[in-house]
């Protein structure tokens, strides 16, 4: 073979080479371009949503209306409140109606997708009177889209789950889910009725014997005389209580609330606070940021728990309604979190102050008197800084006594704190009676108020408990062992 002939059969080669190159890479990149034109979010409907003014479900017989920037609702005049920012989310998927791809460009029958009779309809009303129907048919067989289309459209779509479960809403979506929200710091009052259990809590006053310094509310029922709430205690029930949210409404005019055990509720529940706010005010040209205080009531009723009713409620719901409302609806079942005993929210403390509040302590133990003083003057004191310069301050010296004697501070203090660190440890169970007159008497005389006398004594209950009394009311139980402790800092405090 020449070699002129073997060079022209290379060329060839060499074209034909060259050519199936550039061939299969343009197939393969328009397979690519295909595959990625598929995969491509496309939009059913592409809406302003501030030109929307109506949505219109007319199968649901629900309206919606702009006014300004507020949605309204004819349902409002039957105590349904609308939540403001849910109608701006669904308005968004409606208007931004995502599909996978085109299930059919031009059918001849829309029975197959369920769209001959629409299981759902959408009608959005712009702002130059134009409308914009959509139409949501059955679920797609893998059950994980819908059919959909635009009426007056040909093509149906799959849209996927969501945004396509928009289309099926209901007046039920729209609605305002919150309820009451408060802390356990803004709580001013709080009732809980369950069974013949009342239970009633609000702050702490200003005025007056000051317990417990480190509570902020105390409990006024079931206990003849208020008591310390246990701040711990207290922040779990109110934490149950307070970030609640309904899951589901039943029905806005029951004709009877038997069915939901509403008519007689397992539990009542009654919340005043003041709720702080942040709130924007307009201050000229600026829009400033501020706090207010706001007053939240709160008064729930609980009945029945759903699940027990019929197979169709939800498990860990129970009903609810408020008491100004006839609307019945569903929350969490909380009852397990606020079935609280009134001993479990108290403070344990049979009576705690502080020294400073007390000028004279009396201890009466098994027929034995002793007195405790503290005497308290102002004096003028001087201290020198690093560079020799003085300066005058006043202070507090104190002198403890001890029948009449001085004694050391640490002593009298350690006494001190043995007589208000007992703890009490049960309520006195029904049809329980100290007997005899009481063993051990202490008794605070305050400076704050001027001259309060505060009377704690402990009566015999038992071989193991005594009976503790304060202003004359007998309610707990504290163990004899705590008791004998005051003994052991009486024999100590004369000690030299």
């Amino acid at each position: 073979m020449s070699r002129q002939k073997n060079l022209m059969i290379a060329g060839i080669a060499l074209v034909i080479l060259i050519g199936g190159y550039f061939g299969a890479t343009a197939y393969k990149r328009h397979q690519i371009d295909k595959q990625a034109e598929q995969y491509k979010s496309v939009y059913m409907t592409e809406i302003d949503t501030k030109k929307v003014t109506r949505i219109e479900l007319p199968l649901k017989g629900v309206i919606l209306e702009r006014k300004g920037e507020v949605w309204t609702s004819p349902a409002e005049a039957l105590g349904v409140q609308l939540d403001q920012e849910e109608i701006k989310s669904i308005l968004w998927s409606l208007c931004n109606m995502r599909y996978e791809r085109v299930a059919d460009e031009n059918p001849k029958d829309l029975g197959p997708f369920g769209l001959s009779n629409p299981k759902a309809r959408v009608i959005l009303t712009l702002e130059d009177g134009s409308k914009v129907e959509l139409l949501g048919g059955e679920k797609t067989p893998t059950g994980m889209g819908y059919y959909g289309m635009k009426a007056g459209e040909p093509k149906v779509y799959i849209l996927p789950s969501y945004p396509g479960e928009r289309l099926y809403v209901s007046l039920t979506d729209f609605r305002d889910r919150k309820l009451p929200s408060f802390n356990p710091d803004e709580v001013e009052r709080l009732n809980l009725v369950y069974g013949n259990t009342r239970i009633s809590i609000e702050p702490k006053p200003r005025t007056g014997v000051q317990e417990t310094s480190f509570t902020t509310h105390i409990i006024t029922s079931p206990y003849k005389l208020p008591r310390g709430v246990d701040s711990q205690a207290f922040n779990k029930l109110v934490s149950a209580l307070g970030k609640l949210r309904i899951k589901d409404f039943v029905s806005d005019k029951p004709t009877s609330l038997t069915p939901y055990g509403l008519d007689k509720p397992e539990y009542e529940i009654y919340v005043k606070a003041k709720v702080k706010e942040k709130v924007k005010e307009k201050e000229g040209e600026k829009e400033v940021e501020k706090e207010i205080q706001k007053d939240v009531v709160f008064h729930l009723f609980l009945g029945k728990e759903a699940a027990k009713t019929g197979p169709e409620w939800e498990k860990n719901r129970v009903f609810a309604k408020l008491k100004d409302s006839p609307t019945v609806f569903l929350i969490e079942d909380i009852r397990s979190d606020i079935t609280v005993k009134p001993f479990d929210l108290i403070d344990k403390f049979a009576f705690i102050i502080n020294i400073d509040k007390v000028d004279k302590l009396s201890i009466d133990y098994l027929g034995s008197r002793h007195i405790g003083e503290i005497k308290r003057e102002k004096v003028t004191v001087t201290e020198k800084d690093k560079d020799g310069k003085e300066t005058k301050k006043e202070e507090t010296k104190e002198t403890f006594l001890f029948d009449g004697k001085e004694v050391k501070a640490e002593k009298f203090k350690d006494l001190y704190q043995n007589c208000i660190g007992l703890l009490i440890e049960a309520e006195i169970p029904p049809g329980g009676k100290a007997t005899g007159k009481a063993e051990v008497t202490l008794e605070y005389q305050l400076n704050d108020p001027a001259g309060k006398i505060q009377r704690v004594q402990y009566l015999p209950f038992n071989r193991d408990f005594y009976a503790l009394s304060r202003e004359g009311v007998v309610e707990f139980l504290v163990s004899k062992r705590q008791v004998e402790k005051i003994a052991e800092s009486l024999k100590k405090v004369t000690e030299p």
